[in-house]
Order: structure tokens, then sequence, then C-alpha cells
């Protein structure tokens, strides 16, 4: 008789577990986790899901497919070129670009250290992530009068003249770049131009969102606030590499911050800068890296 009640034990173990594999393909067992039916997740995680070699547990892919869906229900998808998360279980997944992988993912060329659901982080001597990808001639849905760059920073750090979160340098006339906190304390931003955009800023970390909506209409937005607006003239788009934590063409520099997320798109309004923060910080705060 215990030999019976054993093997019917083992038997309903087995059914459950089985069931959970055809549910999931994926499936692997994990304590509280929240788990949705990847029937429902978007078509565009998916095929995001499936390219990773080490693809997150389930509650954490429940949240990136939220990220997804708010960006593509938002009209936001559509408009980028690239999407780097690199708040991400292992290295190699973080530097895929989620808009189409396999085309422009990125490289990490000096071994910039990489720390799990959090992203890499600069050394300010000679670290860069290389997206492989020149805004002048590999740009799909970024143009010369509407350009956004957006990148979540995890650090607070000083004033530095030289603490590049990324940049496309081509010449002082066209570039396209980022210092959070420049020496005097102020955000500088490029896009597309010479002319910089710049106002009072002592916080490097966050959602940081430079962008060009039209010839002579540009914006710096830092989550929920606008930190400047400016009518410097589009020049040309920069015919060199976009890097991250250093301006690699021409005179080298190099920054220290920590980086979870990095998109370029088309040119974004201080509103939809408002809605792309509130999304991306839904998911850093899900996986307890958010910072604001």
């Amino acid at each position: 008789m215990r030999k019976l009640l054993l093997i019917l034990s083992l038997f309903a173990l087995l059914l459950n577990a089985e069931g959970q594999i055809l549910r999931y393909p994926f499936y692997a067992p994990k304590a509280s986790a929240t788990t949705v039916d990847s029937a429902n997740w978007e078509t565009e995680y998916k095929t995001v899901y499936y390219e990773m070699a080490t693809p997150p547990g389930i509650d954490t892919a429940d949240w990136q497919n939220d990220l997804v869906e708010g960006l593509v229900d938002g009209g936001f998808w559509a408009d980028m070129d690239l999407l780097y998360i690199f708040a991400n279980r292992v290295q190699a997944d973080a530097l895929i670009n989620w808009i189409d992988p396999g085309t422009f993912n990125a490289d990490n060329p000096t071994s910039t250290a990489f720390v799990k659901y959090f992203g890499f982080q600069g050394n300010g001597a000679d670290d860069y992530i290389s997206t492989n990808y020149i805004p002048d001639t590999d740009a799909t849905n970024a143009t010369l009068n509407s350009t956004a760059v957006g990148i979540y920073l995890l650090d607070d750090e000083a004033g530095s003249g030289t603490d590049y979160a990324f940049s496309a340098y081509e010449s002082t006339t066209i570039r396209t770049d980022l210092r959070a906190r420049a020496a005097d304390d102020n955000v500088n931003a490029y896009v597309n131009s010479g002319g910089i955009g710049s106002a009072a800023n002592t916080t490097t970390k966050g959602m940081f969102i430079i962008s060009r909506t039209a010839s002579n209409a540009t914006g710096i937005y830092l989550g929920q606030n606008t930190l400047d607006t400016d009518t410097d003239a589009s020049v040309d788009t920069p015919n060199v590499e976009m890097y991250l934590f250093g301006k690699v063409s021409g005179t080298q520099y190099f920054g220290s911050n920590s980086a979870a997320i990095f998109f370029i798109m088309s040119g974004v309004t201080a509103a939809n800068a408002d809605d792309i923060d509130t999304i991306i910080e839904t998911y850093m705060d899900k996986i307890g890296a958010g910072v604001q």
C-alpha cells in the first residue's frame, strides 16, 4: 500500500512538472516568481528573449516584457534605432540591440566592468563600450533634425570636464555627446551640432535624454524634469561611431559612471521624455536598481 501511495505521489509531481514545462518551454522553478504565460509576451520581446544565451528568470523576463510593451504601446519602439538593456543577467546578452538583435549589437573591447542587473561601469581611464553605429550612415529613425539619445546612469559623481557619458565626436561643430555634470556643475550636451545645450546640474544619476526636434530646437531631460531647452542650429550628423563612457574620436577622454540602459531614436518632446522615463524607471525599480 505504501509503495502504491509513493508511486501515485511521484506521478502527481511528474504531471505538475510536465504541465509547467508545456506551459513554459524554458521553465525553471523559482520561489515566489511572478509569472505570465509567454504566449502573452510582446512579439518584439520574444525575439530578444530567444536571442539571449542566458535569459533571465521568468519573473525578470516578465518585467522586461512590460518595458517593451510600454515602449511599443507608447509608439516609441518603432522610432528607435538602438536599445541596449545593460541591466541584464549576463554581459553577452547585455550587449544585444533589442531593436534588431544581431544588428548593431554593442562590443566591450576594453573589458569594461559588468555587474549583473546593473550594467557597465567605466574606469575613467580607457574603458568604453562600442555601439558599432555611426549616426551619419547607420541611422534609420534618427535624423539630422530629429534625434534623441538616452542613457540611464547609476552613480553620483563630482563635476568633470572629461567625464563623457557617451559621444559621437566628428569635430567641434559636428558632434552628439553628453557630460552629465561638467567641471562647472552644468550639464553639457550637443545634438548634431557644435552649439552647446547647458544648464546648472549637480546630479549624475538617473534617466538622461538629450533631444533635437527641429533644426533650431533641442532639450535636455533628467527623469521627469526639463533641464534645458535651446535654439542651437543643427549642422550635420556625426560620421563617426557612437561610444559610451568616452570621447574616443579625436582627443580621448573617458568617464567613470555606470550605465544600465542606452538608446538612440528620433527626437522626443518633454512629454515623450517623461513617458519614456516612467517606462524605464519602472523596470529599474522592479529589478532593484532604480536610482530616481
